[in-house]
């Protein structure tokens, strides 16, 4: 008597090699395809949106201020312009501006080994300009409180000669009215002094990036 054959369960084929790799190629393709619209998107947002910056920091006068001297202190005088490169109006604009020095100095009690360059940020001014529009050029003059500093400084600090450098950081928040965000950023512009101590009228120039560190003392 013939006997059926006996059926087994079906098992399925191994997924082959050049198959696995496909799928993932399609998968790293997509999510650069994802990363690539948000990306875009970001741009747009950008583009789009006002973007506030500083365009130009010039120091009005000249300065001096040698804490040895015990001379008075006297502000520092500004002028900023701003300027809307995006492509959609900017409201509600707050511009903080803190000024810095840099001096060579010691510790207190500190008798021994060369002095540190040390960068303090005392003293600040406020500014609300208007709403800007795109490609706007708004100029404002501001002056810098230093009146603050020779207190800081000989209290914290045994300074040694001259101030090295000045330092004029604008912090910038505004809201965009195209997307409705709100958007901050901060600068730092740096100028030097002559070595006797003096910060020629002019231009500030923006610190290099390796530069921006300060050290606030309350």
């Amino acid at each position: 008597m013939a006997t059926s054959p006996v059926s087994r369960p079906k098992i399925a084929d191994r997924p082959h090699l050049l198959a696995i790799l496909l799928s993932l190629i399609a998968i790293v393709l997509s999510s650069f395809s994802l990363y690539e619209s948000h990306m875009a998107r970001k741009l747009n947002e950008v583009t789009d949106r006002a973007v506030i910056q500083p365009e130009s920091i010039r120091l009005l006068s000249d300065w001096k201020w040698n804490v040895i001297e015990g001379k008075k202190t006297s502000n520092v005088p500004i002028e900023i312009t701003l300027h809307n490169s995006g492509k959609s109006l900017a409201r509600n604009i707050h511009v903080g501006v803190t000024l810095g020095i840099a001096v060579m100095a010691r510790k207190p009690g500190e008798q021994t080994g060369s002095p540190n360059k040390v960068t303090i940020e005392v003293g600040a001014a406020t500014l609300l300009p208007d709403n800007m529009g795109p490609g706007v050029n708004s100029v404002y003059r501001l002056l810098l409180d230093a009146s603050q500093l020779q207190k800081a400084v000989k209290i914290q600090l045994e300074p040694e000669g001259n101030v090295t450098d000045i330092i004029i950081s604008p912090s910038l928040a505004y809201e965009d009215e195209a997307t409705q965000g709100k958007y901050t950023d901060d600068f730092c512009y740096r100028a030097k002094a002559d070595k006797n101590g003096v910060v020629k009228a002019g231009t500030v120039f923006p610190c290099p990036v390796f530069g921006r560190g300060v050290v606030t003392i309350p």
